[in-house]
């Protein structure tokens, strides 16, 4: 039985490779692209923040027991400690988190994940709109393949809109969780 199973896996290599894109959540039927980014409609207010994750399997073979995890969080600036402070808040809300559930992202598959935050007030808004505060979208991707588990952490800041251009996300600078 063991030979067979060798013989079986012995050619296999198969490897999961996932590329993450940051995108907006909300965009309404009556706007089109460059209207609710300027509109900041990316950004409901009374509502919580919410930010996607697209991914897509580029490897050679699928992803398994695939979970993910991320939250999105308001703070001042674009300096070394907001975005540490939005790691920490988010390592400590992971750990209150009951385990989560596992799936297979097979080779070429896409995809996307929502995350949320807290509920963004009408001065929330104003600020982020403005530039005054930013938003950070924060999380990690986990899943195995044939070489063993992986795990990809990701850090984004979201920047607002400018005139005649949509929102711009960027990796976070500085940041232990970065993009892996």
């Amino acid at each position: 039985m063991c030979v067979v199973f060798l013989a079986y896996r012995g050619e296999r290599a198969d490897r999961a490779q996932l590329v993450l894109s940051p995108a907006v959540s909300f965009a309404f039927a009556s706007t089109v692209k460059d209207e609710w980014a300027l509109l900041g409609e990316w950004l409901p207010v009374n509502i919580p923040m919410s930010l996607n994750v697209d991914f897509e399997n580029v490897g050679t073979g699928p992803a398994l027991n695939f979970s993910y995890a991320g939250r999105v969080y308001l703070e001042p600036d674009l300096s070394r400690s907001s975005i540490y402070d939005a790691e920490s808040r988010f390592r400590g809300w992971f750990k209150l988190q009951p385990q989560l559930g596992t799936g297979t992202v097979e080779k070429n598959e896409r995809g996307s994940v929502t995350f949320t935050g807290d509920t963004v007030s009408p001065e929330d808004y104003d600020n982020v709109k403005n530039g005054r505060h930013i938003l950070y979208e924060v999380g990690m991707f986990w899943f195995s393949d044939d070489f063993g588990e992986h795990h990809q952490n990701f850090c984004y800041s979201v920047q607002p809109a400018r005139p005649g251009g949509s929102v711009i996300f960027v990796v976070c600078r500085d940041s232990s969780l970065g993009t892996n």
